[in-house]
């Protein structure tokens, strides 16, 4: 698993799918980003005050993130969910022209009878 955490900018990322706005009151406030690459990882450590990275704590246990991993999961889900509620608008409306476009047809060539 690939893991991204940018706590300032609320972005988790998993596999390379990445969520902003997502809260995470449980990492700490000098923790700028945490990387995991699958078997190891980084916690860059930033000064409050000058907002710099003053340190990287290399890990190879990424439990203490489980949290961070479950805020994404939920992001997902509901991403997913909005996505899918999209698209069955998108059906809907298309549904609806085209039958919107059929009536128009039938109309015109009602039309084109009556007049011959």
């Amino acid at each position: 698993m690939r893991l991204t955490i940018i706590q300032s900018d609320k972005f988790i990322s998993v596999d390379n799918v990445g969520y902003y706005n997502v809260e995470m009151p449980f990492i700490p406030e000098n923790v700028h980003a945490v990387q995991w690459y699958g078997d190891y990882g980084v916690i860059e450590i930033k000064n409050l005050t000058t907002n710099r990275i003053v340190e990287n704590i290399e890990i190879t246990d990424i439990s203490q993130f489980n949290a961070a991993i479950e805020a994404w999961s939920n992001a997902d889900v509901l991403a997913r969910e909005q996505a899918a509620l999209a698209q069955a608008a998108l059906e809907q409306a298309m549904q609806q022209i085209a039958a919107q476009e059929q009536e128009a047809e039938e109309q015109i060539e009602q039309e084109q009878v009556s007049t011959s």
